[in-house]
């Protein structure tokens, strides 16, 4: 990385398991905007994989796989950009979304990268418009997020008209699986983050609609291979009724084509 620039006037500031020392010549700030939080350190993950997103640095090798699957070079929108982290507790007063955007200014950030919001906020009482108003009066670029409300019309995050709102992206490759059933030979195609091949002729299927109750699961799937179809209104979180009971069933087959249209099956064995 090259060395911090001259003009920069942002610190890292202390706090609990964070100290100066965690601050380098990629990570040149740091500052928290939450009451009753004492750290800039992220508590749930969501600051690191987001920064990661938007300025993580080439990071090459068996490391950037899924245990040796589907390996490649992985790296954010601009790998080479310094940051600076502006940590807002989710949920937290508005004064803090707004303090946490002027320090940025105040410090001389070229470009915030926010993935926060309200939702069904007019502008006018909008303290992420507000404040990046005066961002981008500054010549201070913006990219906001567009939320995880779709993929309805009328469902963005943050509809801000003078700030770049970034919708989903895609990987650049195909994470594709095979089920051969037996019998018939019919096969179907999907994608999958199993990592192997399975081969059972003793496991029967058997259908159990969305898959939204843990105790259907496990008294009716035991043995056999779940299939369970699963939209954006299935209650509760089926996937974790699948994984509470991955000991009881042989595997599961996820339909799920109104969640991810162009990839409508998951497959996962044991």
């Amino acid at each position: 990385m090259d060395p911090v620039p001259p003009r920069w006037k942002g610190e890292c500031e202390t706090g609990t398991q964070f100290n100066a020392s965690s601050c380098n010549n990629k990570l040149i700030g740091a500052r928290v905007f939450t009451r009753g939080r004492n750290s800039p350190r992220d508590e749930e993950g969501h600051g690191t994989h987001t920064a990661s997103t938007a300025e993580g640095n080439f990071v090459e090798g068996e490391e950037e796989s899924f245990f040796g699957y589907a390996p490649g070079t992985v790296k954010g929108v601009a790998p080479k950009a310094h940051v600076a982290m502006y940590k807002v507790d989710n949920g937290s007063f508005t004064s803090d979304y707004i303090a946490a955007i002027d320090w940025a200014l105040r410090d001389g950030v070229d470009v915030l990268s926010l993935s926060l919001g309200f939702d069904d906020c007019a502008l006018y009482d909008d303290a992420v418009a507000l404040a990046t108003f005066a961002a981008v009066d500054r010549n201070v670029f913006v990219a906001t997020s567009a939320g995880n409300r779709g993929p309805m019309h009328g469902k963005i995050h943050n509809g801000i008209p003078w700030v770049l709102t970034v919708a989903a992206g895609t990987i650049g490759r195909e994470l594709g699986a095979e089920v051969k059933l037996a019998g018939g030979g019919a096969s179907v195609f999907g994608r999958s983050i199993y990592l192997g091949s399975y081969s059972t002729a003793e496991a029967p299927i058997v259908f159990l609609a969305d898959c939204s109750s843990a105790t259907e699961i496990r008294r009716r799937g035991a043995g056999r291979v779940v299939v369970c179809h699963v939209d954006k209104h299935t209650p509760g979180d089926p996937f974790a009724n699948l994984q509470k009971n991955s000991g009881v069933i042989v595997g599961a087959i996820i339909i799920s084509p109104s969640i991810i249209p162009d990839a409508a099956l998951y497959f996962t064995f044991r």
